[in-house]
């Protein structure tokens, strides 16, 4: 589909041509050689095909495309190649894709190598590279892709199928378990089963009556002392979030208000007042926030964030 879309970008018609070819010229610009962090490369002959191609869905802002993550179960048999010391007089040309499935090689895995052998003075690798697709018009394979050939009408953005999941109009609307389950339900083999589990989860959240708010916010004071007070066992992204948390808002209390009316909103359900009505978790929120022992919790973890 990129390929198509640049072509008609440019005015072109696929149809033209036979075959495309998207490469990756990678290359030192710094005036020392490169010591540390090298560009690998994985020889594509030594994957298993297509068991060792895990497709994800790459979301960003005006745009969303598929990338392939490399399974790890047969990592013995991978062999990976890198080019040591390169000057900036040196570039390695490598493909990203090549429609021609009768090549041995049409996908380069790559990935940047710490060198255990390198110096604890070695300078921090500075590199740049450059992406172009390239086309033919005559080909010994007509390897090119159509609309019709990849099914273009039947494909589903992953980003509106996010939205669909939740039944709202953005993707923050999702949770990260939907979001989660939506991604692995892709992957071959056992994307089924995870199909069957998103299904039965969404299933689940609708025939499971919500707990209702008891109408007293002190009620679910310890649940969320709890949650805090666990904070050194957090998942390193969740301590990670709380941080950018405080250090988005000017002073200490913003920063412990926001992550507060976060952890309350649980869209995750962990807390169980996810179904609340809004006013019932602002009236939590403002518990909390007067509450002299979940404030000191907040102090305890939080406003070290800061520093």
């Amino acid at each position: 589909i990129f390929a198509l879309n640049t072509l008609k970008g440019s005015g072109l018609k696929g149809s033209d041509y036979k075959r495309y070819c998207y490469l990756n010229l990678w290359r030192n610009i710094g005036d020392h050689t490169i010591e540390d962090n090298h560009l690998a490369l994985l020889d594509e002959r030594t994957v298993v095909k297509p068991d060792d191609y895990l497709p994800k869905d790459v979301i960003g802002d005006g745009y969303e495309v598929t990338q392939y993550l490399l399974n790890a179960r047969h990592a013995a048999q991978h062999k990976w190649y890198y080019f040591p010391n390169m000057t900036r007089n040196e570039a390695i040309l490598f493909k990203q894709m090549d429609s021609d499935g009768t090549l041995s090689g049409r996908v380069c895995f790559h990935m940047s190598v710490s060198d255990p052998t390198a110096s604890k003075t070695a300078p921090p690798r500075e590199s740049i590279e450059i992406r172009m697709l390239c086309f033919w018009k005559d080909a010994a394979v007509d390897s090119m892709p159509t609309s019709n050939n990849v099914r273009r009408d039947m494909m589903q953005s992953p980003k509106e199928y996010a939205i669909q999941l939740k039944g709202g109009s953005n993707l923050e609307s999702a949770s990260v378990l939907e979001l989660f389950l939506a991604i692995c339900r892709k992957l071959p083999l056992v994307g089924g089963l995870f199909g069957r589990l998103l299904d039965g989860y969404l299933t689940g959240k609708a025939k499971v009556a919500p707990i209702k708010y008891s109408g007293n916010a002190s009620d679910y004071l310890d649940r969320f002392v709890k949650a805090l007070d666990a904070f050194p066992s957090w998942h390193k992204s969740s301590n990670t979030w709380a941080k950018v948390q405080m250090k988005r808002q000017k002073t200490a209390r913003g920063g412990i208000e926001g992550i507060t009316t976060t952890l309350v909103e649980d869209q995750l359900g962990f807390q169980k007042t996810r179904n609340f009505s809004q006013q019932a978790k602002a009236e939590i929120v403002t518990a909390l926030l007067e509450s002299d022992k979940y404030m000191e919790v907040c102090k305890r973890y939080l406003e070290p964030l800061l520093d």
